[in-house]
């Protein structure tokens, strides 16, 4: 189901969200190595954007052209040594055959042993046709890194490794 709004100029324009979550801890399977952060929980029905939570769960794909707000939220756990978490955002515009690095969309956190943080990457992506499509990649310089889910205890809810928000803007 899509929504239309009057955008200026009087035109109208087809609303798209999704917030997309993760219920899995994902860990640095190979230091220095890319991985997709993967996403197995939608957290509301995505309207207007494509994602599947049982196949390429790491993949978005927008159903129509227009201007995107993303924020992903990352719960970065090191349970040895000191290590370094990067993460940043790829694109593709031929459904996944090819996926491109994201200029500047790039955000590291340095963890000492035992420790954790939350890492926040902010950013604005113009879908440009068919086949556009999304996905975010983590890479750590220690197997000790990790994206940590917590199970939910009493009345606090779970903590998800992942959190991802969209907004078309």
């Amino acid at each position: 189901m899509a929504y239309n709004w009057i955008t200026e100029g009087g035109s109208t324009a087809t609303s798209a969200s999704a917030h997309l979550s993760d219920d899995q801890t994902q860990t640095i399977a190979v230091v220095n190595t890319p991985q997709a952060v993967e996403f197995n929980t939608h957290d509301d029905v995505p309207i207007g954007i494509t994602h599947s939570n049982v196949t390429d769960i790491s993949e978005i794909y927008f159903d129509s052209v227009g201007r995107y707000g993303l924020t992903l939220s990352l719960e970065v756990h090191n349970g040895s040594g000191g290590g370094e978490l990067y993460a940043w955002m790829e694109h593709t515009t031929d459904s996944g055959a090819t996926w491109l690095t994201v200029a500047n969309s790039a955000v590291v956190d340095s963890l000492s042993a035992n420790t954790e943080n939350v890492l926040i990457l902010v950013e604005l992506f113009d879908a440009v046709g068919v086949g556009c499509g999304i996905r975010f990649l983590i890479e750590g310089d220690s197997t000790g890194l990790e994206l940590d889910h917590r199970a939910a205890v009493g009345n606090r809810p779970a903590v998800p490794s992942a959190m991802l928000s969209i907004h078309k803007v």
